[in-house]
């Protein structure tokens, strides 16, 4: 994607942030420029293209409004 919405992508959460993405909630732990690395609840690690993240609606459960 464009760099105005790399910006926007990257301001929108950081390492350390829980978050919900496509129904998978975890910590984010890595970011990339093809995706972005999640540490579950349980566990698991989850890679999350970042394409996804850009056209899915996620929650931000560290940042409030």
């Amino acid at each position: 994607f464009g760099s105005e919405h790399a910006d926007v992508f990257y301001r929108s959460f950081q390492i350390g942030d829980l978050v919900t993405i496509s129904n998978i909630k975890g910590t984010v732990e890595d970011i990339s420029m093809l995706t972005t690395k999640l540490r579950t609840e349980n566990g698991e690690t989850v890679y999350v293209p970042n394409q996804l993240i850009f056209n899915t609606p996620f929650i931000n459960h560290s940042k409030k409004s």
